[in-house]
């Protein structure tokens, strides 16, 4: 037996290239409601918000479906603001309200099963060395869509997703459920790889298990967060085994 006999597997930024989901997500969602949509202006003022709503949600301030309104709120807000939404921001269908354009939004994102070069073929090798789960902070009717059309399915034997548990990275207890199907492993055998300091590293931190940090672009770490490993490439990750 390797190292570690269960990865945890983090979703979107670790296996599934979510700045293409989300560009082109937001980019039909705006065509369709007539906004003035132009990727370079305004998909910046998006993952802004986007970044500060997600880490209000780790922390536990707002559930789900806040999240997932508000921040097309706070984005309509700022578009309108600075001129790049129709009509100077005005809502030019009556359709733009936020709760329309997260719907819209929302099934446009689903649709983007677009993985990270290489990620299936990585987990195609770890599944022969280990058991997977994927952990995922995340809407079930977006990343149960995108997990199908992925091709991952074949090989992780658990999907865990915070919006159908009631808890997400880095709490306990999405960590609780994620291992259900491994009690009997012990917990220096399970590793957690992803690419987020503050819901993948510090979650398998509080919790006791050894982490991996996947940090592509070599990012600094300010967080206080140290992981066990440090990775630049998925293709690494079968050698910590």
């Amino acid at each position: 037996m390797g190292r570690y006999s269960v990865l945890l597997l983090d979703a979107d930024g670790t296996l599934f290239d979510y700045d293409q989901a989300e560009g082109y997500a937001l980019e039909t969602t705006c065509g369709e409601l007539g906004l003035d949509y132009a990727p370079e202006r305004d998909l910046p003022v998006y993952r802004r918000i986007n970044a500060e709503m997600w880490r209000a949600f780790e922390r536990g301030e707002i559930d789900p479906g806040t999240l997932s309104i508000e921040r097309f709120r706070r984005f309509l807000d700022a578009v309108g603001a600075n001129g790049a939404a129709g009509n100077g921001g005005a809502r030019a269908d009556g359709g733009a309200d936020p709760a329309t354009m997260a719907d819209r939004y929302l099934g446009h994102l689903a649709e983007g099963s677009f993985l990270i070069p290489g990620a299936l073929d990585v987990v195609r090798e770890l599944a022969s060395l280990a058991r997977l789960a994927v952990i995922t902070n995340g809407l079930s009717r977006v990343q149960r869509s995108r997990f199908s059309g992925s091709g991952l399915s074949e090989y992780v034997e658990h999907l865990v997703i915070s919006d159908e548990v009631g808890s997400q990275k880095p709490e306990p207890g999405i960590f609780d459920v994620a291992l259900e199907p491994f009690d009997d492993v012990p917990r220096e055998q399970v590793l957690i790889v992803g690419d987020s300091l503050t819901s993948d590293i510090a979650g398998g931190v509080r919790y006791g298990i050894a982490t991996c940090w996947y940090n592509p672009d070599a990012r600094e770490n300010p967080d206080g967060h140290v992981p066990t490993h440090e990775i630049r490439t998925l293709a690494e990750i079968p050698g910590l085994l």
